[in-house]
């Protein structure tokens, strides 16, 4: 069966177009009743299409979110130079946690948070390091003894 309103092909059994959603049991019997008469055909009635937009993701990934985990990944990467591990960590660490008062609640704001957090104490362990290191090096420096030729 065809509907007779966009002209496509159905089955008999069907009770609307699968196209545009005509009801066909009408036009049946509109064929029916009609086939000694002739009475011209009502027009087609347009309808409109609307497309319906995908639910919002309340958890989906947002951009501070992503920085937050980038910033907490180089954090650990550059965790040798230390200010831009603790300064990194730091800032992944506030973004997480403000996303975290807004309610979004996903993977990337755990992960910047966790990378934040080791970045920053890895940078911070470091620079301890390197205190104790500079301050060891002064003080056997001094017990150096000092020749004059």
């Amino acid at each position: 069966m065809f509907c007779k309103n966009c002209g496509t092909e159905n089955n008999d059994t069907d009770k609307f177009c699968k196209n545009c959603g005509q009801p066909l049991a009408a036009q049946e019997e509109q064929q029916g009743g009609a086939s000694g008469s002739a009475a011209p055909d009502p027009a087609p009635v347009q309808y409109t299409s609307y497309q319906q937009e995908p639910p919002i993701d309340e958890n989906a990934p947002t951009g501070v979110a992503i920085a937050s985990m980038v910033l907490g990944i180089v954090s650990i990467v550059f965790c040798c130079f230390n200010v831009i591990a603790v300064a990194c960590g730091v800032i992944a660490i506030i973004f997480a946690k403000k996303e975290e008062q807004r309610g979004v609640s996903n993977g990337f704001i755990k992960a910047g948070f966790i990378c934040g957090l080791i970045g920053s104490i890895l940078g911070g362990l470091y620079l301890i390091y390197w205190i104790f290191v500079v301050i060891i090096g002064i003080g056997s420096a001094s017990t150096i003894p000092f020749h004059h030729f």
